[in-house]
C-alpha cells in the first residue's frame, strides 16, 4: 500500500514538489543568486487520480476519507495560482537537485541537455501506474527563472493532467524570517 500512495501522492503533487524545488532543481545546470526566492504558479489540473482499488481496500474509513480529501486539495491548489516563497543557501545551489530522489520502481528519468541557462528534465513511469512528467527551467538572468511543467498520470478519460506555468524571481539575500527550503 505504501507504494502505490507514495505513487499517488507523486502524480498528483509533482506540480507542487517541482515549484517547491525548481531552484535546486536549477542548481543542477543554471547559475542563480542565492538568498530569498518567490515563485509565481498557475495552470490547471484535471481528471481524477487514481488510488489502485487494492489500496483503497487496505484502507480503514478514515484513511480513505482522508486520502481523497488531500487529493482534491492537491488539485484544487493545482486550478489556483499561488506563489511561493523560499530561502535557498549557497550550499543548496552548489548541491543542486538530485534526481535519483525521484527513483521509484518501473521509473526513469532524464535530464536532458545541459545548455547553460537551460534545464530540461523527464520523468516516466511506465506499468500498472503510468506518470510522463517534464519541468523545463529557462533562466532568464541569474535573478530570474521562467519554465513550466507538464504532468500526465494515469491511462483513460480520467487521467490526471496538469500544466503549470512557473516564474521565479530573486528579491535580495537576506531572507529575513523565510525558513530555510529543505
Amino acid at each position: 500500500m505504501k507504494a502505490c500512495v507514495s505513487r499517488t501522492a507523486l502524480s498528483t503533487g509533482l506540480a507542487l514538489a517541482f515549484s517547491a524545488t525548481v531552484v535546486l532543481a536549477a542548481g543542477v545546470s543554471l547559475d542563480l543568486a542565492p538568498g530569498l526566492w518567490q515563485f509565481s504558479i498557475a495552470g490547471s489540473a484535471s481528471g481524477v487520480p487514481v488510488i489502485p482499488p487494492e489500496a483503497m481496500a487496505r484502507m480503514n474509513p478514515e484513511q480513505r476519507v482522508m486520502l481523497q480529501a488531500m487529493l482534491i486539495a492537491l488539485i484544487a491548489q493545482a486550478n489556483t495560482p499561488h506563489t511561493v516563497r523560499m530561502c535557498i543557501t549557497l550550499d543548496q545551489l552548489r548541491a543542486g537537485f538530485d534526481p535519483n530522489r525521484l527513483s521509484y520502481p518501473g521509473c526513469s528519468h532524464d535530464m536532458g541537455s545541459g545548455a547553460i541557462g537551460h534545464l530540461d528534465m523527464q520523468l516516466e513511469c511506465t506499468g500498472k501506474e503510468s506518470l510522463d512528467a517534464r519541468l523545463r527551467l529557462d533562466a532568464v538572468n541569474q535573478r530570474t527563472v521562467e519554465g513550466d511543467l507538464k504532468v500526465d498520470a494515469g491511462r483513460g478519460p480520467d487521467r490526471l493532467s496538469v500544466r503549470q506555468s512557473i516564474r521565479g524571481r530573486w528579491l535580495g539575500k537576506d531572507c529575513g524570517n523565510t525558513p530555510r527550503f529543505g
